[in-house]
């Protein structure tokens, strides 16, 4: 078996003993595979880390998709996991080599999120997590020494109730689990820029499209809602 990695380390190409080529497509995680003996295209749905949560087969080569297919019917491979990269659920219909991505660098929101506690049911969001806040906001959380703070989950509730009731079988959650912090994040840095070198205590107010309650003398975020 021999790969071949891009500039990243991350494999774009694999001959197998066959001599078979299977080259994987990638933009900010997996998109797609294509292997030159194959009749089908295997396309990758992957999470806010770049972690592989489906496998779905794509249109055949020769004759496209049928019209009676559905999507459900093309998943091929599924996979959860918990907050620490445990697998919790795997479905495979097809050999698979990539699965769960720790520390991958994504370019949004999830960098600066590092889950606690497992994720709120039907949503990609964890009950409690650190966050990471702009280089330029002058603040340093007493109990970790770094420029982070602590969402608890009481913090979290709201985000789980706004995400959650659209269902758990979207798989437009991840997109709305993103979407929702990012907004906080922003809203978080704007309030840290005002209060983050003020006396050390607890902060209550609107900033941005959320009401926060910060303690910055523990570091703690305790109340969050967005009320736009």
């Amino acid at each position: 078996m021999q790969f071949l990695y891009n500039e990243n380390r991350e494999v774009v190409a694999e001959k197998d003993y066959s001599g078979n080529i299977i080259r994987y497509i990638r933009g900010l995680g997996l998109i797609s595979s294509d292997s030159e003996n194959a009749k089908t295209y295997y396309h990758y749905v992957c999470d806010e880390q770049g972690s592989v949560s489906r496998i779905i087969r794509g249109e055949d080569k020769e004759n496209g998709a049928a019209a009676q297919d559905k999507v459900s019917d093309r998943v091929l491979n599924h996979y959860e996991y918990d907050a620490f990269g445990n697998t919790i659920s795997c479905e495979e219909r097809v050999a698979n080599r990539f699965r769960y991505q720790s520390g991958k660098k994504t370019g949004t929101v999830w960098d600066n999120i590092t889950s606690t506690a497992d994720n709120m049911p039907a949503t990609k969001i964890p009950a409690t997590f650190k966050i990471d806040l702009d280089g330029n906001i002058n603040y340093v959380n007493p109990e970790t020494g770094t420029n982070t703070l602590w969402t608890n989950s009481n913090a979290t509730k709201h985000m789980g109730e706004y995400v959650s009731r659209f269902g758990d079988e979207s798989w437009s959650i991840g997109t709305r689990s993103q979407a929702m912090l990012e907004s906080y994040s922003a809203s978080l840095n704007k309030a840290m820029e005002t209060i983050g070198t003020e006396t050390p205590g607890r902060y209550f107010g609107t900033y941005g499209n959320w009401e926060l309650g910060i303690n910055t003398e523990t570091g703690v975020v305790y109340h969050a809602r967005m009320i736009n």
